[in-house]
């Protein structure tokens, strides 16, 4: 730990343990869930109808393969399965 902030970094390290042992709160997982499968941690389709409403094109699809790596390498895996 930094001396620059040891209680934020603190607080950090023990959410970390405790999603490690399986507690993390619900919506935590159902946002990686959707991340795992759509490359996006929220739903865009309404987004997309907004951009459109204002002559904006829609969001490139996301690199949904890229993001499954990245959340493998954390660790995330194990803690949420996707």
């Amino acid at each position: 730990m930094s001396s620059e902030d040891p209680v934020s970094e603190l607080l950090v390290a023990l959410r970390n343990s405790a999603a490690r042992k399986g507690n993390v709160p619900d919506r935590v997982i159902i946002a990686i869930e959707l991340l795992a499968k759509t490359g996006r941690s929220m739903i865009v389709h309404q987004l997309d109808e907004m951009r459109a409403h204002h002559g904006l094109a829609p969001l490139s699809e996301a690199p949904v393969d890229e993001v499954r790596a990245i959340l493998k390498k954390t660790g995330l895996e194990e803690v949420v399965e996707f």
